[in-house]
């Protein structure tokens, strides 16, 4: 007679938000929409890419041996064949809460930081690389459910899962793609946990009518009391200013008419703030620091570590070291103000026939956030970056268009770069010194000097 595999089920019902959008592609359509439910038609989280990040934290914390326990061998695995003990739901949304973001995308060129530009095959015409992308805006609210076949008196797998809870809730675990963009990062609500001895009448009754569970059965875990995870940062930057003149970064095409409708305005988030996309400042960043690689006569391939490689058929891709953060413009007060602007006749000089716009810039004040993750030049990248925030709040670079009509430019007050270990150093532009105290930018820029020199 076959053994029975497990005796024991451990049952935990999650609950989410987003606290960042969240984007996960599907494969049915374009690349740039999300995943919608075959039946229902609303955006949801596959099982197996919600089985996938919590194998790749296991992984991480508890080795592959615990891991391959827990979630069975992988496919390419040498080792005999082991089915999972655990399983995962589809992430459901909260009809209520859901909110569709569809923000344009640029692809910047590296050499003139302007848009890119491609000959279309067989044509003489040029065009530009814009393509939309679809999110579930920040707050939408999602629920999952895990289920733990475990063997009796089994009781490490609910502090490893746990564990991983607290990865969540610290930001080291995010779901999805666009993950450099500040895309993925879930805050947890509530988690509901049960517990089922198969050997005991009483509990094999309640697991055969686990949906219709009693209340009284039922534990709420304390969230505030989840085992500490360790983060994978190695450098938290804040950067704090203010839009020095106006910024613009557009959004879509602006619908309705009268005078009171721009053609073109800021980019908003679900809850219709003004915000510097993440996209738009990982771009303006990416470009400048290419150029400093280049003034400082270091490897240009360095460029993909620091922000990654989309997959190609000759190889994989790989996550950079930056992570970037949508960014909201504090308004001090309302602006209603619509600026009107020509086009100019290139060969005339005159204004150009139909060529009257209007467009609504913003201004307020900003408080940037960029994460660089663990890795081998963290201290590099770090170093890197200093000199491009530098850069910014010396009105070198700015963000969004209209640079040559003086749009874009922020007034940096503030750069704190904090550490794994808490150790904080300060850059203070306005009065105009540096707090450094446990040398850590002194210790960046030196490892970004011995790289030079390597």
């Amino acid at each position: 007679m076959e053994r029975v595999r497990y005796s024991q089920v451990e049952k935990y019902r999650i609950d989410a938000i987003c606290k960042e959008p969240l984007h996960i592609g599907s494969a049915n359509g374009d690349r740039e929409e999300v995943l919608t439910h075959p039946i229902d038609q609303v955006p949801f989280i596959q099982a197996s890419s919600l089985a996938g990040v919590f194998r790749s934290c296991f992984c991480q914390i508890y080795g592959k041996k615990e891991t391959e326990r827990i979630f069975g061998y992988s496919y390419f695995s040498e080792e005999a064949e082991q089915s999972s003990r655990i399983r995962f739901t589809d992430g459901i949304f909260q009809t209520e809460t859901i909110k569709i973001e569809i923000r344009p995308r640029l692809k910047l060129n590296s050499a003139t930081g302007t848009v890119d530009a491609k000959k279309n095959k067989g044509t003489w015409q040029y065009s530009g690389q814009k393509f939309n992308m679809q999110y579930v805006a920040a707050g939408a609210e999602v629920s999952f459910t895990i289920y733990y076949f475990g063997e009796e008196n089994e009781t490490r797998f609910c502090q490893e899962f746990l564990t991983c809870l607290s990865a969540i809730q610290n930001g080291t675990l995010q779901f999805g793609g666009q993950k450099s963009n500040g895309c993925g990062y879930l805050e947890l609500l509530q988690v509901f946990y049960q517990h089922y001895n198969l050997k005991e009448e009483a509990d094999r009754n309640r697991w055969m009518q686990e949906e219709n569970e009693e209340k009284s059965n039922i534990q709420k875990l304390d969230l505030s009391a989840l085992p500490l995870a360790k983060g994978n940062r190695a450098f938290e930057i804040q950067l704090d200013g203010q839009v020095e003149t106006e910024l613009l970064v557009k959004g879509l095409a602006v619908t309705g008419h009268g005078r009171d409708t721009p053609d073109s305005m800021n980019i908003q988030n679900g809850k219709k703030e003004f915000i510097i996309p993440a996209s738009s400042l990982k771009g303006t960043i990416r470009n400048r620091i290419e150029m400093i690689q280049a003034y400082k006569q270091i490897d240009p391939k360095q460029i993909d570590i620091l922000f990654g490689k989309a997959a190609s058929k000759e190889e994989e891709g790989r996550m950079g070291l930056f992570c970037f953060y949508d960014t909201i413009v504090r308004e001090e007060k309302k602006n209603d103000n619509i600026q009107m602007r020509i086009r100019i006749d290139k060969f005339t000089g005159g204004a150009r026939r139909g060529g009257l716009f209007s467009q609504k810039n913003i201004t307020g004040k900003v408080t940037m956030h960029i994460g660089i993750l663990n890795g081998e030049q963290a201290d590099q990248a770090c170093a890197l970056l200093i000199y491009a925030l530098r850069d910014l709040a010396n009105g070198e670079v700015a963000i969004g268009s209209g640079y040559g009509i003086g749009k874009g430019l922020i007034r940096v007050d503030q750069i704190t770069i904090t550490n794994d270990r808490g150790e904080i150093g300060i850059l203070d532009f306005q009065k105009g010194m540096i707090q450094d105290p446990n040398q850590i930018l002194s210790a960046c820029l030196q490892a970004l000097e011995k790289q030079k020199g390597a």
